[in-house]
């Protein structure tokens, strides 16, 4: 967020290797509510972080979906505004890994999209609107359908491309 330096890490299903534990508890043991520096993506991380200690911040939804709008509405609280956003499929990794990693690089965030757009994410995208000066579509027309770049585009008020 806002540029600071991320590492991914994996879980084991809801356990963490001892390495791992060991480098998200020496995190976690200065980060705050006020200044998170641990965040737990998922009910899997979130599971696993429980007993490292300090403080870590979970992100969980009811789906992938709910989870990642959790998350991009967190960084935006966090940075003051989301300027430019990526938009991908959460049903498949390709196209979200590279815009995932793009996202992180331009200092952008990653919205995930299903078969169909969910309320909640054009609430999200609606939300964040405003502030937006860029949003870019990874994928195809048969990963993420003209139909919900049309949604997309209609809820950013003409900002996706």
């Amino acid at each position: 967020v806002g540029g600071t330096p991320a590492a991914i890490l994996p879980t084991d299903d809801k356990t963490l290797d001892p390495a791992i534990a060991a480098y998200v508890r020496s995190k976690a043991a200065g980060s705050t509510l006020a200044a998170p520096k641990v965040w737990a993506v998922g009910g899997q991380a979130a599971a696993a972080s429980v007993n490292v200690g300090g403080y870590v911040q979970s992100f969980v939804g009811v789906d992938r979906y709910e989870t990642d709008q959790k998350l991009v509405r967190a960084a935006a609280a966090m940075s003051g505004g989301v300027l430019r956003i990526g938009v991908a499929t959460g049903a498949g990794f390709p196209d979200a890994l590279t815009g995932g990693a793009y996202a992180a690089n331009a200092g952008a965030q990653l919205v995930t999209v299903a078969t169909a757009l969910d309320p909640r994410t054009v609430q999200l995208l609606q939300q964040l609107q405003p502030a937006l000066l860029a949003v870019s579509v990874f994928g195809g027309p048969n990963v993420v359908s003209p139909s919900i770049v049309d949604q997309v585009t209609r809820a950013v008020k003409g900002k996706a491309g």
